[in-house]
């Protein structure tokens, strides 16, 4: 709530910026009563540069004032600055609340939070921030969709960077139950897939791996299903998948054999890494998809969920943050927009969070 405030405060302080200097330009021009510089630089100062900058070209207003010609200028890199800041230290938490009809009632209130994306835990201030949100919400489950490590990082470091994030990961699973899937970036943990020291760590620090693979979860003699995939980019090396030449068959193959023998009646939740591939998932018995990997669309508007680019979709990606439903209905579909970065270091407008989703049984 506080982010889409904020948003829209940068929106309309702008937009007065703006309207402010074309104003000042018009009274000038008629030699009347002048809107104070202390005003105009005021409303910069408070968020609104980008807005007076624009407004000071198209106008040609104050352009050989030093004071708005350097000032205002820097007041936007500072703005800009402060935003990224924000976007790059600070955590949010986003809550959604999905109900389905399939969903015992005896599971009714069931608690996901997801972490997607971390790419290694960076700082002690980061592990504090993330496990105070988690126990806040009280989990049922905890879902690692993915990208846990950053693959340059930890390649550089010959893996030795991940000490915070194997610990982080036995506080997770003794918080709530705790389930990991491969993204794009454990591509660089299948060397030696199950001798890998960071899978080993992780699975001794008590999570539970689940790539292609399910699980039921049982409460007072009814169940839900947890099906895990993995990033299919990575199955090139897998001795089975790596006969399917595209993301589709693989993860139509990797459904085929995580829900085989499930009971499909039941509410079955699917973590996969790839959010593009909705419409594959909506072919199967798959109520809710949790995913990740966009990273938001790296930049943000400050109101709305455009995201600017993201890996496999592209320049104006469809699918990064939020919820989403299948072209079938079907499935719905929650995207993260994960908590670290790798390639592009940086995020604007892109709050890195924890998403904590709570399932009720009911008409959706």
């Amino acid at each position: 709530m506080f982010y889409k405030i904020f948003g829209w405060y940068i929106i309309l302080i702008n937009v007065l910026g703006f309207f402010l200097m074309g104003r000042d330009k018009h009274l000038a021009k008629a030699h009347a009563w002048r809107i104070p510089e202390r005003v105009l630089l005021s409303v910069a100062a408070a968020g609104g540069a980008f807005g007076s900058l624009l407004g000071m070209q198209i106008f040609r207003h104050k352009t050989k004032h030093r004071k708005f010609k350097v000032g205002v200028p820097l007041l936007l890199v500072l703005w800009i600055v402060l935003i990224m800041a924000g976007d790059h230290f600070l955590i949010t938490t986003s809550r959604y609340k999905v109900t389905s009809e399939k969903l015992p009632e005896d599971f009714d209130g069931f608690t996901v939070v997801q972490l997607s994306d971390i790419h290694i835990v960076r700082s002690q201030f980061q592990y504090d921030e993330i496990l105070r949100k988690v126990k806040k919400e009280k989990p049922d489950l905890i879902a690692l969709t993915g990208d846990l490590v950053d693959a340059p990082g930890y390649s550089k470091s010959n893996g030795t960077n991940t000490e915070l994030t194997v610990k982080l990961c036995g506080e997770l699973a003794g918080i709530a139950p705790a389930y990991y899937i491969y993204g794009n970036h454990e591509m660089i943990l299948l060397d030696d897939p199950e001798k890998n020291p960071f899978k080993v760590a992780v699975e001794e620090a008590g999570v539970k791996l689940l790539n292609v693979k399910a699980e039921t979860i049982e409460k007072d003699g009814v169940t839900l299903n947890v099906c895990g995939l993995q990033d299919p980019s990575i199955l090139y090396k897998d001795p089975v998948l790596s006969q399917y030449n595209d993301n589709k068959s693989r993860i139509e193959a990797e459904l085929d054999i995580a829900l085989a023998g499930l009971d499909t009646d039941n509410f079955t939740l699917v973590l996969s890494h790839r959010p593009e591939l909705l419409d594959v998932y909506a072919e199967y018995p798959v109520d809710l998809v949790l995913s990740g990997h966009a990273h938001g669309g790296q930049f943000r508007l400050p109101v709305g969920r455009c995201g600017l680019i993201a890996p496999n979709q592209g320049w104006l990606p469809k699918y990064t943050s939020g919820t989403y439903r299948s072209s079938n209905g079907g499935t719905e579909m929650i995207v993260s927009r994960g908590l670290g970065d790798s390639e592009i270091p940086v995020r604007f407008f892109n709050m890195p969070e924890i998403v904590s989703i709570t399932i009720k049984n009911g008409k959706p």
